[in-house]
Formats: structure tokens, sequence, C-alpha cells
């Protein structure tokens, strides 16, 4: 796997959740040319995406790849119930054991179901080729978010308590401010990113 989340996706084409260029025009241009603001993006970019549990955005073609021991993986009657690791699944394009094709499945979310799968062992090995990831619209929260974080980090190193930047206004108290930096995520933040974060066994 070449991604933290469990699955793998070309990392060389895995961009950032919001570009320099967006961020100047999230925030008026507050800060435009600051040389902190492109190592920002990226880390609230890793950071919110750790949080969630997977890439987020945008949509790519995902190759899961496991065993059927694996605790995300469970059988029921003659059906094998395989829990993706991420959400916002748009297409399954191949799924395999022991790389013979299944070609009885149905997606619902996250969940995939293999239809009377014939008998398996906990050693056989599980491929899915499937396409996930948030696209326009539903990326503009989560943009929010990143924005909001390097801008708290660009604030707090001017030892600024308020701000507002164009779209992005945040308040900090005196215990957020004191630390953290962009590294860290409001508990308002967490919140909003509720609906996008992974549960169950990952």
């Amino acid at each position: 796997m070449n991604t933290p989340w469990g699955y793998s996706i070309d990392m060389a084409v895995l961009p950032d959740i919001i570009t320099p260029e967006l961020y100047d025009l999230m925030t008026g241009k507050r800060y435009q040319g600051d040389s902190r603001i492109e190592p920002s993006i990226a880390s609230a970019s890793a950071m919110v995406r750790s949080y969630c549990g997977w890439h987020l955005a945008p949509a790519l073609p995902c190759v899961f790849k496991t065993r059927m021991l694996d605790k995300r993986i469970s059988i029921v009657d003659r059906d094998i119930l395989v829990q993706l690791p991420c959400r916002g699944v748009i297409d399954v394009k191949s799924v395999s054991i022991n790389n013979t094709e299944m070609t009885n499945i149905d997606i619902d979310e996250s969940t995939l179901r293999i239809f009377d799968a014939f008998p398996v062992s906990r050693k056989d090995l599980v491929k899915i080729d499937y396409i996930a990831g948030l696209e326009e619209p539903f990326t503009a929260l989560i943009q929010e978010i990143v924005a909001d974080r390097i801008t708290h980090g660009l604030a707090q190193s001017y030892g600024v308590t308020s701000e507002a930047a164009g779209g992005v206004s945040v308040t900090y108290n005196s215990n957020w401010t004191s630390g953290g930096g962009t590294g860290a995520l409001s508990e308002v933040n967490m919140r909003s990113l509720e609906p996008y974060r992974l549960a169950g066994v990952f």
C-alpha cells in the first residue's frame, strides 16, 4: 500500500486540497506572497486527510488489496462484505478473489457485497479496483477548513487573536493561540468533518 489509509492510489497525482491561488482568493489576498502558505497548505491538507482517514478529494482510481482474514471483511451466509477504507465511492471497476473475477457484486456507500462467493479461506487474496473521492461542489467545506487552519497558523505567528480575511473568519481564545499552529484541528473543524470521516474498523 502506498498510502497511510490502507489502500493504493497514485500519490503523484494527489494534489493538496486547495491551491495557493484559491487560498489567496478565499482570504482576499491578505497573505499573498507569504512564503509559508505553500508548506502550510500541504500540512493542513495532510492533517484533514489524516483525521478523516482517506484521501477525500479529488476522485481517483484506488486499489484495495488484502487477505480474507482482514477485520474489514465479513462473511454473511455465502456473501462476502468488504468495508472499503474510504468514502465517496463512485464506481467499482473490478473485484477478484485469488485472481478470479467476481461479477455478482453491489456497493452501498463504502460497503461492497460479493454475492454467492465460492468457499474461501482466511488466506485468500481480495483485490478491488474502484474510484473514490469528492469533487466540486462537495469539497467547498473541506477547502474552508484547510484555509482556516492556514489562516490560524499565519495569524498566530503575528500574535493575532481574531482574524477576518475574505470568506475565512477565525477567533482564537488564549489557550488556542498559545500552541498548535496549523498542526491542530479545532473542535469546530472536527465536528464539520464528521460526515466525511471513516467509521468502524479501519
